[in-house]
């Protein structure tokens, strides 16, 4: 019976809340059924899909926005610190198979994302990665190594292409139609 209302829980979270056009709705289903960790003014929009066994161990600071579509891999802790941006299809993954294990051993690692840091579209970002405070990960990126604070990666694998200016970080939601 356990079973069975894991996978109605998954099933229903994947396949019909994340679908639910209410924001309010989503983040109540996320709060609740599934104890995510999601702070005041963070917004998930539609199409999140969430795998893994620790989506408990999912916390999404304040003002922070993940966009339609990403996906969240938590079979470890996912960490997103304030005032970050997930864009379009980003995918976090905190798992990964040990090749030479002749059982293709599972291997974990949280991902941590500290704040006012930037994902661009279709990045990967890969287990134990730590995105430093004001970095950018460029669109398209494989990110298997931690990116130092306020540094611009790009590629795959990604590698620093940049410097971003230091500043304090303020995403707005008001600067955004999406969240009207």
């Amino acid at each position: 019976m356990k079973t069975f209302c894991f996978y109605l829980i998954y099933y229903l979270t994947n396949h019909v809340v994340n679908r639910v056009p209410w924001h309010a709705f989503r983040l109540l289903w996320y709060r609740t059924a599934l104890k995510m960790r999601i702070d005041n003014g963070a917004h998930l929009f539609a199409g999140l899909v969430l795998m893994g066994n620790c989506i408990n161990r999912i916390h999404i600071g304040e003002m922070s926005a993940v966009n339609p579509d990403c996906l969240l891999n938590a079979s470890d802790a996912i960490e997103i610190g304030r005032h970050v941006v997930l864009a379009h299809r980003v995918s976090l993954h905190t798992a990964d198979h040990d090749i030479n294990s002749p059982d293709f051993r599972m291997r974990t690692a949280p991902i941590r994302i500290e704040d006012g840091a930037w994902i661009a579209s279709h990045a990967i970002i890969l287990k134990g990665v730590t995105i430093g405070k004001g970095a950018v990960v460029a669109a398209g990126a494989v990110v298997v190594k931690s990116v130092a604070p306020w540094e611009v990666v790009a590629g795959n694998p990604a590698r620093v292409v940049g410097h971003r200016r230091e500043t304090e970080i303020q995403f707005s939601q008001s600067a955004h139609p999406l969240f009207m």
